[in-house]
């Protein structure tokens, strides 16, 4: 069951610190609720974490439970507790600095692509160290960034989250650097000697959606269940459940009792409708049945891992790339174990968390094929044809065209004088040869 609207605490303040131990890299999420008015009641908090934050990233939940939001496809800590009258309780999440290139990161960069350039000659060479030289100016601009806005402990780190979004951007354009630095010695015949880390612009993004008609998926079961809280009071429970982004109308197969619609704003859908006469503290709880529209990994999987096959085999052909041909066996390693892996088998915010990541990482592989198919495209040294010249000058330019167009007079005038010396019956055959017949 995928779960619907949270509800919050009376008052409830969330804000993200650095933790006093900066030397870790860590940063914690303060949450403080609390009842002002002076009357106890039980409540629920619930705080979204940052974008891009897993489970893996967080150390501490500090007594909280931890849930998948599936319409912002973020991860939130929530708790149902009883606050005493004025009563204010704090909790503090844990989590690991994320908002941050690694420095390992950055000197694995740069042995890289000294290795890369270290492998190039001649005019291969001067390129790859151009490329190399803006490669390590834009580092430099991450490295001086983020030293500027560090975690300090106590402080917000609204500057650190826009100093990240900014050197990812700059990393981007390293990454394209780096991977024109592999084409050039991929060209050249050499081997890279390990996995081919650089990007490539205009690269086709992956396809996730299944291919074929709209029966290809299964339907599943979304239950949605209208609890009623009253512990002495019969009440009609009203409904209303936004489906995920991934579900359309037509996805929708049984509203189970419930009605369908789509909001115009927002552009989810959603079920709505009313659960009549339900018993204090009882529930009553309708079945939608939709399109599984995230267990559809299965036939990419394959299609991939086919295609990681071909390429595989023609640089095996080709010769002289160990290393790709390490990463490309890595690469169907990992799509075997994917294949493998099994996840939840009821819809719920867990099974559509594990299968968006696993697409997710599915696109990572995919990525990586289509970056080494992309380099085999280039054209290798032995197959060049010609040799290198210098572009002639303008002067010379035009006597070559000078010297065309004379060719070209002296032959017009040589037709002419071949055609005005023939006879009057050689100039009459000529000229029925090239009619046509009655």
């Amino acid at each position: 069951m995928l779960n619907s609207g949270r509800l919050a605490g009376l008052f409830l303040l969330a804000a993200l610190w650095v933790a006093p131990h900066a030397w870790a890299a860590k940063v914690v999420l303060t949450i403080r609720t609390g009842e002002p008015i002076g009357k106890s009641q039980k409540v629920q908090i619930s705080t979204n974490l940052p974008p891009r934050v897993t489970p893996n990233d967080i150390l501490s939940l500090d007594g909280l439970a931890l849930s998948y939001d599936v319409k912002s496809s973020t991860y939130y800590v929530h708790k149902d507790l009883e606050l005493g009258p004025k009563e204010i309780k704090v909790f503090k999440v844990e989590i690991n600095d994320i908002w941050e290139i690694p420095s390992s990161r950055i000197a694995s960069l740069r042995k890289r692509v000294g290795e890369l350039a270290g492998k190039l000659r001649g005019e291969d060479r001067k390129s790859g160290e151009t490329w190399q030289q803006e490669i390590e100016k834009s580092l430099g601009l991450i490295e001086s960034s983020q030293a500027q806005n560090a975690l300090r402990p106590g402080e917000k780190i609204t500057a650190h989250l826009k100093t990240y979004d900014s050197n990812i951007a700059t990393m981007k354009r390293v990454l394209e650097a780096v991977g024109r630095i592999e084409n050039l010695v991929i060209d050249s015949g050499e081997d890279p000697g390990g996995d081919l880390i650089g990007e490539i612009a205009g690269l086709a993004i992956p396809k996730r959606e299944a291919e074929g008609p709209p029966q290809v998926y299964r339907a599943i079961i979304n239950r949605i269940t209208a609890l009623n809280r009253s512990p002495t009071e019969t009440k009609s429970i009203p409904v209303r459940r936004e489906l995920p982004s991934e579900i359309k109308l037509e996805d929708i197969l049984d509203t189970g009792g419930l009605e369908s619609g789509q909001d115009a704003q927002k552009g989810i859908c959603y079920v709505s409708g009313t659960a009549a006469d339900v018993p204090p503290g009882k529930s009553v709880s309708f079945d939608v049945k939709i399109r599984d529209k995230w267990n559809v990994n299965g036939p990419r999987i394959v299609a991939v891992r086919s295609n990681a096959t071909v390429v595989l085999s023609v640089v095996s052909l080709r010769g002289g790339f160990k290393s790709i041909e390490d990463t490309l066996n890595s690469l169907i390693v990992e799509l075997d174990k994917m294949e493998k892996e099994a996840g939840p088998e009821e819809l719920s915010d867990k099974y559509v968390a594990f299968y968006r990541y696993q697409s997710a990482r599915l696109d990572l592989i995919d990525q990586k094929v289509m970056r080494v198919e992309s380099a085999l495209r280039t054209k290798p040294k032995g197959t060049k044809i010609g040799t290198k010249i210098k572009p002639p000058t303008i002067k010379s330019t035009w006597m070559i065209i000078y010297i065309i167009l004379g060719f070209l007079a002296v032959m017009s005038l040589l037709f002419f004088l071949r055609w005005f010396g023939k006879s009057g019956a050689e100039k009459m055959d000529d000229t029925t040869q090239g009619g046509t017949g009655t």
